[in-house]
């Protein structure tokens, strides 16, 4: 047999060259397979989505107890301002104004008005508005009218 570096003949060789390459496809350090989750990791997938949630509620910039700051415009008619809020202020307010055409409601709590790219550009926005004079009918039912 042929000698290589030390003692390792030729067909050590191929013998270590042929573990490699079952080791390759049968190991599953090498060849990972997708496995479905079981239920202890749907749990701890469950509670990281519950903690992302609890991060964001407590380190996002809030504009008031209704309002996390973003780059949705929105006008509160219940306290007659205008605020750039993020996406789930945004559609809390969808909601209860769908929610208040539906009950027939004259006035209704909230107008959902824009989403911008940036925060920069929903404050722009919003300053503008802010110096509109004009009558907010955005407030009012028009199917109750």
């Amino acid at each position: 047999m042929l000698q290589f570096k030390g003692n390792v003949t030729l067909g050590h060789r191929m013998k270590i060259n042929l573990l490699l390459i079952f080791l390759t496809f049968f190991s599953p350090v090498f060849a990972q397979e997708e496995k479905p989750q079981s239920k202890s990791e749907k749990v701890e997938s469950v509670e990281s989505d519950e903690l992302d949630e609890i991060r964001r509620k407590r380190f996002e910039p809030r504009i008031s107890r209704k309002y996390y700051r973003g780059e949705h415009l929105i006008y509160d008619c219940k306290s007659n301002h205008f605020a750039c809020v993020n996406r789930e202020s945004f559609n809390l307010c969808k909601e209860n104004r769908e929610f208040d055409i539906v009950e027939r409601r004259r006035n209704l709590r909230c107008a959902p008005l824009k989403v911008f790219r940036t925060q920069k550009e929903c404050f722009d926005e919003q300053y503008k508005q802010i110096h509109n004079q004009k009558i907010k009918i955005i407030c009012i039912n028009k199917k109750n009218l």
